[in-house]
C-alpha cells in the first residue's frame, strides 16, 4: 500500500489520465495495457496494484475499449457471504449502522406509534436489526416501516423478511413498500401511508441520495422531507467529491477514497479470497465513476459538509449527539465527532464516511 512517498504507480497512472484526451491513441493505449498487465500479476496480494487494475479498467470502459476483464472474476464471492462480510466486519457499515439504530432508538423513546421512512432500504437489514433493537422497548405499540427501494426484487425480499418476523415482538409491525427512486415517490401520496396518529416520525437513508442525479432533485427531496418536520432525519454517505465534472480531479478523489477504503478492508480479520471479493465489490462503483460519462453516472458521492449545508438552507440543523461508547472502542477505523455537525469515520487522516443527523 502507499507509504509516505507517492509510488510509481500512481505516478504512471496519474500521467496517463492527464492524458485522457488521447485515449484513443495507439500509443497511450499501449501504455495503460502495459500497466494493467504489470498490476495485475500479483494483485491479489497488492492493493495499490488491484485499486490501480480497478481504474485502468473502468478508463477502458469509458473510451469503448473494454471487453470485460476475466482477470477481475476469479475475486467473486457469493452475494450473501458478501452482505454478511459487509454488515458483520466491515467498520463503515457496522458501526454506521450501529450508531444509527441506537440514535433512532433513542429518537422513538417512549412513543407509541413510530413511523420510519427509510430511503434505499435494499434487503432490510439495518431495519430489521433495528426491531430487534426495539425487543425491549416497553411503551411501543405499533411500527410503521416506509421502504422505498427502486429494485422490486429487493423490495420483494425485505417485504417477505418482515412477514416473517412480524408476530415475534410485543409491538405490531406494518411495512409498507414503494417501489420508486426517491425523487420519482410522490410526497402527496407518501402522506396518505404514514398513520395520522403517528407520535413520532423519522427519515433515514444510507448511502442513497447520492444516487439522486441533479442538484435541483436532491434539494427537492430534502424540502419534501422538511415539510413532514420529521422528529429526526438520519443521513449515512460517503465523504467524497464524485460529483466532480472533472476526469483528472474526480480520479484524484476517487483513488485517495478506495485507497483507504482498501487499506481499512486488508486489516480486517477475513481470508485473502474475502477481501479480494470485497474490493472487487467497490470496482463496480469505481467502474461508475470513472468509466462512465458524467450524464451516464449514478455513484454521485458528495461529502458531508455540502450535505450538511443543504440540509440546513432547506432548514434543518444538524448535531452530531451520538452515544461515543457505541464506537470509542473502535480498532480498525477511527470515529470522532466533527464540528459538532457530523460522526467522521476515519482511515489514518481520511474522513471515509459521514453519519449525520438533522433535526427541525
Amino acid at each position: 500500500m502507499l507509504t509516505s512517498t507517492t509510488p510509481n504507480i500512481y505516478d504512471a497512472l496519474e500521467a496517463m489520465i492527464k492524458r485522457s484526451a488521447e485515449f484513443q491513441d495507439e500509443k497511450v493505449r499501449l501504455e495503460l495495457d502495459t500497466l494493467l498487465d504489470y498490476c495485475q500479476k500479483d494483485m491479489s496480494d497488492d492493493s495499490e496494484k488491484f485499486l490501480t487494475t480497478l481504474i485502468i479498467n473502468a478508463l477502458k470502459e469509458q473510451n469503448g475499449h473494454s471487453e470485460g476483464n476475466l482477470y477481475l472474476n476469479q475475486f467473486e464471492i457469493p452475494q450473501i457471504e458478501l452482505f454478511s462480510i459487509l454488515i458483520d466486519k466491515f467498520p463503515f457499515v457496522k458501526y454506521s449502522q450501529r450508531v444509527v439504530n441506537y440514535s433512532i432508538c433513542e429518537t422513538i423513546g417512549t412513543k407509541e406509534n413510530a413511523v420510519i421512512v427509510d430511503i434505499g432500504i435494499g434487503l432490510g437489514i439495518q431495519m430489521l436489526n433495528l426491531v430487534d433493537n426495539l425487543k425491549e422497548n416497553k411503551t411501543l405499540k405499533r411500527l410503521t416501516i416506509i421502504g422505498i427501494e427502486p429494485s422490486e426484487g429487493a423490495l420483494k425480499k425485505t417485504e417477505e423478511s418482515f412477514n416473517a418476523i412480524k408476530n415475534k415482538y410485543p409491538f405490531e409491525i406494518d411495512f409498507l413498500p414503494v417501489n420508486k427512486l426517491v425523487e420519482e415517490v410522490s410526497f402527496d401520496t407518501l402522506k396518505t401511508s404514514i398513520p395520522r396518529d403517528r407520535d413520532c416520525l423519522i427519515f433515514n437513508e444510507s448511502l442513497a441520495l447520492h444516487h439522486i442525479q441533479s442538484l435541483n432533485e436532491r434539494y427537492k427531496v430534502l424540502v419534501d422531507i422538511r415539510i413532514f418536520k420529521p422528529d429526526a432525519f438520519f443521513l449515512v454517505e460517503p465523504n467524497v467529491n464524485h460529483y466532480e465534472p472533472e476526469l483528472y480531479f474526480r480520479f484524484q478523489n476517487c483513488y485517495r477514497h478506495f485507497y483507504n477504503v482498501f487499506e481499512v478492508i486488508d486489516k480486517l480479520d477475513i481470508g485473502k479470497k474475502e477481501k479480494n471479493g470485497l474490493k472487487l465489490f467497490f470496482g463496480r462503483e469505481i467502474s461508475d465513476i470513472l468509466g462512465k460519462d458524467n450524464d451516464e453516472r449514478y455513484e454521485k458521492h458528495e461529502p458531508a459538509y455540502r450535505w450538511i449545508e443543504k440540509l440546513q438552507v432547506v432548514g434543518f440543523k444538524t448535531k452530531a449527539d451520538f452515544d461515543e461508547d457505541l464506537y470509542s472502542n473502535t480498532e480498525i477505523i477511527n470515529i470522532k465527532q466533527m464540528s459538532d455537525e457530523y460522526l467522521a469515520f476515519n482511515n489514518k487522516y481520511e474522513t471515509v464516511l459521514a453519519v449525520i443527523k438533522a433535526t427541525i
